[in-house]
């Protein structure tokens, strides 16, 4: 377990920074304190393995921090990282001569930040981050991805012609059922699908179906769009053996129930494009499932990849690399705004409520899958974020639980056979 010790005297930055690292670094357990000598008391009584305070505080400034903790006798040389406002060179100067390992510059970016802290952690951390020559396995690793994206080195797999007209079905609102049938006919396979889904008790009906014409009517256009992309979606978690197969198999379960607790929550707003939240929320860490398949290349000539690297890799990179994949799909710019500010939890004011929708579903659906283990993590952000969007406590409670009832369903028509 990884101890951070946060110091900073703004409630909402001091949130964005636990709910980041918190969410981004494998195993940790964040401290948050709102001045320097709060937070020195924390350092005192615990094993910090990493500080990030902000320069200016009331009581005890990030500096006078920074000189207390180097002058103990006991863990002075842990890694301290200053988080400031203030670029000017005094403050740098200062810093450095306070012998500080990393300054950060306000406002920061999630990726940015979580990089320096990853990458001063496993430089700090044991041999089995780093190879036999010292160097971090996470920063070569994602030194390695990020050269061959920057590059053009990396073939983004190509999205099946259907899964490109299901987009198209979903964010138009003047299909025919004449069209979209024809589509259908045209991938056997999908068909087949879309007539069981149809006859399934997820969609009850007095009368079986017997024609796509007929299943599209009880389904419903754009959710039948929607249908078509979880079925593409899910045929690329290909069940594996070891710990890629296993992020597979969570990473699906996290997205369908993402999706199904986004489309609730969006039907409870009175959302005009609900069948839309759902379909983005299916792909807001497609970036994930991008990487994984590179990481496991990579690990056949690296063997020092571990559990952990790979879950910071992923961690690090899904946004930039799921906003790449997307941008080359030719999806909406709304598809792309979910992927590149659901986890831009530092400024909501900042980030449109339809993608608020998902960055709500998405904390929701890791309490939901963790059987409510995260709720004391994530209970902040949840607030935060159902205020913005004016749902309150009892409706999430509903959305839950209308929720589970609605997955359980969902997953039998998706993978019946592992249920």
């Amino acid at each position: 377990m990884r101890h951070i010790l946060v110091a900073e005297d703004e409630p909402n930055i001091a949130l964005a920074l636990q709910t980041i690292i918190q969410k981004g670094v494998v195993n940790s357990k964040v401290f948050v304190a709102e001045n320097g000598m709060e937070a020195l008391s924390v350092f005192q009584k615990n094993k910090i393995d990493l500080v990030l305070s902000d320069w200016n505080m009331p009581v005890m400034s990030g500096g006078e921090l920074l000189s207390v903790i180097r002058s103990s006798e006991i863990n002075s040389s842990v890694p301290f990282l200053m988080l400031t406002a203030r670029a000017d060179s005094d403050s740098v100067r200062s810093a450095i001569k306070g012998d500080v390992t990393e300054y950060i510059v306000k406002p920061f970016d999630r990726e940015s930040l979580l990089e320096k802290i990853i990458s001063v952690l496993n430089k700090d951390s044991s041999i089995e981050n780093t190879n036999e020559d010292g160097v971090s396995v996470y920063k070569k690793i994602t030194d390695l991805i990020n050269i061959r994206i920057a590059k053009g080195y990396l073939n983004f797999p190509v999205l099946q012609k259907i899964g490109m007209k299901a987009v198209k079905i979903i964010n138009n609102d003047n299909n025919s059922i004449e069209d979209v049938a024809e589509l259908i006919r045209a991938d056997q396979s999908m068909s087949g699908k879309i007539m069981s889904v149809s006859n399934s008790s997820f969609y009850r009906g007095q009368a079986p179906i017997e024609t796509i014409e007929s299943a599209l009517t009880r389904i419903g256009l754009k959710e039948t769009g929607n249908i078509i992309l979880a079925f593409l979606l899910r045929e690329l978690f290909k069940d594996e053996k070891g710990i890629f197969g296993e992020r597979l198999k969570k990473l699906w379960e996290h997205s369908l129930t993402t999706a199904v607790i986004a489309k609730e929550i969006a039907s409870y707003r009175g959302s005009a494009d609900i069948e839309r939240h759902y379909a983005s929320a299916l792909f807001h860490d497609i970036g994930k499932l991008f990487l994984i398949p590179i990481l496991k290349d990579l690990k056949k000539t690296n063997k020092e990849i571990t559990e952990v690297v790979v879950d910071e890799v992923l961690s690090a990179l899904h946004v930039r690399v799921g906003v790449s994949l997307l941008k080359q799909w030719d999806f909406s710019q709304f598809f792309v705004s979910v992927i590149r500010h659901h986890h831009d939890i530092n400024d909501l004011s900042e980030v449109k409520p339809e993608v608020k929708v998902i960055m709500l579903a998405d904390n929701l659906s890791k309490c939901m899958i963790n059987k409510a283990d995260e709720l004391d993590i994530e209970g902040d952000v949840v607030s935060n974020l159902s205020h913005e969007l004016g749902v309150d406590d009892a409706a999430i409670k509903k959305i839950m639980s209308d929720s589970k009832d609605k997955l359980i369903e969902a997953k039998m028509i998706f993978y019946p056979v592992e249920q």
